[in-house]
């Protein structure tokens, strides 16, 4: 983990570096795994509030494990 007293600002720094990069991406890059954790949600929510798609059931044999939906177009 990198020290950082500000990681927000250290990240907005990275940002201009590795301008590909996602928010989370760049928390995780440094170390803080529960700020990424989060920037990686709003991202998520971000993305499921703008699109239009509708949820599909994931493939797989029912009642066998984990059951679950996602968007088509993840």
């Amino acid at each position: 983990m990198v020290y950082a007293p500000l990681p927000g600002a250290l990240v907005e720094w990275l940002r201009e570096i590795l301008p590909g990069k996602t928010t989370a991406e760049l928390y995780m890059a440094i170390g803080c795994q529960k700020h990424a954790k989060t920037e990686s949600y709003r991202e998520y929510l971000h993305y499921i509030t703008r699109c239009d798609e509708q949820f599909i059931e994931a493939p797989g044999i029912r009642g066998d494990g984990d059951a679950g939906v996602y968007p088509a177009g993840l």
